[in-house]
């Protein structure tokens, strides 16, 4: 899901975590899919590609899935169990409330922080519904839990950009090499066979002058 296979190993290890996620979704949906008189909720939770930096805006958002095929009520979505301290709430909330999710529907949530120095670790988001109007039994669900992400600091960030450019720089003069050398030494050959045939600016006449 989650976007891009290159970058650092734990950038790496992130986006595979999350495609493994997005196709235990699918495989999920498919058996519970069978169910047909139950809603069963499935629980997304994801953050923007790119580097995680100290005091800038992070966003972090909540999809739930109804894959059975009757609506699920009541449901109230819980995101503020992992540690308040890492992170500074900026706009948003953290906790939701739907009076129902219909079969096969989905429901987005999402909410900002910007984290402070070290590891944001935001653990799983809980999820608790109805699977009858009125009904007694709840139901509770969680979401998947994003590794720790490390937050960079704004000159950490500079740096690495700095990095990126740097690397482009090389990898542009490294690929001039085998494009741009053949084709030099096919001009300066072409202007010594003219030099050899005479033909040049400097021995070549106006016309209508000797």
């Amino acid at each position: 899901y989650q976007r891009r296979v290159h970058g650092t190993p734990s950038e790496c290890l992130f986006f595979f975590d999350m495609s493994v996620w997005v196709i235990l979704l699918v495989l999920v949906a498919l058996v519970y899919g069978q169910d047909q008189t139950r809603p069963r909720l499935l629980v997304l939770k994801t953050i923007p590609d790119g580097d995680v930096v100290e005091k800038q805006n992070l966003t972090i958002s909540l999809e739930v899935f109804n894959v059975g095929t009757s609506t699920a009520f009541d449901v109230e979505i819980d995101d503020s169990l992992w540690d308040a301290s890492q992170a500074k709430r900026v706009e948003g909330e953290q906790k939701w409330k739907v009076e129902k999710i219909a079969a096969e529907s989905t429901a987005s949530f999402s909410y900002i922080v910007e984290p402070t120095k070290g590891q944001l670790i935001t653990g799983s988001a809980k999820v608790t519904y109805k699977q009858e109007h009125n009904g007694e039994e709840t139901r509770t669900v969680h979401s998947n839990t994003l590794n720790p992400i490390p937050v960079l600091t704004a000159s950490e960030h500079s740096k690495r950009n700095t990095r990126n450019i740097k690397e482009w720089l090389i990898f542009f003069a490294l690929s001039f090499i085998p494009v741009g050398l053949p084709a030099c030494l096919y001009i300066i050959a072409e202007r010594r066979l003219q030099v050899l045939c005479g033909i040049t600016p400097s021995t070549t006449t106006k016309s209508g002058k000797k």
